[in-house]
């Protein structure tokens, strides 16, 4: 069962992603298959809190590469 999650939260991170480059850059679905994305690195980031306000988040870098012959 815990790799069945850890396998769905992969492709909820990748669909997310995808779901990003169109929002953010314009790049549709078709231009970014979420198989072919690959995890590049995880950074855990925490902020000290004043009582009121913290921050606290992980973010996961994705990336894909397009070789193309000339």
């Amino acid at each position: 069962m815990l790799i069945l999650k850890a396998l769905l939260g992969i492709a909820g991170v990748r669909n997310a992603a995808q779901r990003k480059l169109y929002d953010e850059l314009g790049i549709v679905a078709e231009d970014a298959p979420v198989d072919e994305f690959t995890c590049l690195g995880r950074i855990h980031y925490k902020a000290a809190s004043d009582g009121k306000w913290g921050e606290h988040e992980c973010k996961l870098s994705h990336g894909t590469l397009e070789m193309q012959s000339f």
